[in-house]
């Protein structure tokens, strides 16, 4: 169902203040806007809803850092070929201004000393067919979008 210029089928625009409860609500809400254009069953909107809520949780834990009550934006367009969301905050830049690499070296067989982190960025890069990032006006701007459909 690709096509050059895919029509939108559905967007939505949502705001809450940093927590991380209301980002939970908010990947929640976004999945749910998801489904209800494309269809609940998508597999594609289930991922998508899982990197949504593990990138809100890194805008809460590292541009925020924890500070609850601080502006985060989400930008939804469902087109008739891909999902995309946009979030936007005010915190503090990636590091490199760049989406980390996704390596995580570890023994998964070794379970009591397994990494306690960098598992959210590879599985976002996994799970997306597009992970942008950018610096804008102050603001941190991370474009992630998932095609679905056959």
């Amino acid at each position: 169902m690709s096509s050059e210029n895919p029509e939108r089928v559905g967007s939505a625009q949502f705001s809450v203040e940093s927590s991380f409860q209301s980002v939970a609500d908010l990947a929640e809400e976004v999945g749910d806007f998801c489904g209800s254009v494309v269809g609940e069953a998508v597999e594609q909107v289930v991922e998508l809803r899982l990197c949504v809520a593990e990138a809100l949780n890194n805008i809460v834990e590292h541009a925020y850092k924890g500070v609850e009550g601080k502006p985060i934006y989400a930008k939804i367009d469902v087109l008739s070929d891909r999902l995309e969301v946009v979030l936007i905050d005010e915190g503090m830049p990636l590091p490199g201004y760049t989406v980390p690499e996704t390596e995580v070296d570890f023994d998964p067989t070794d379970l009591e000393n397994l990494p306690e982190g960098g598992f959210g960025w590879m599985l976002i890069r996994e799970q997306m067919d597009k992970v942008d990032y950018e610096r804008r006006d102050g603001c941190n701007v991370l474009t992630l979008a998932r095609h679905y459909g056959s």
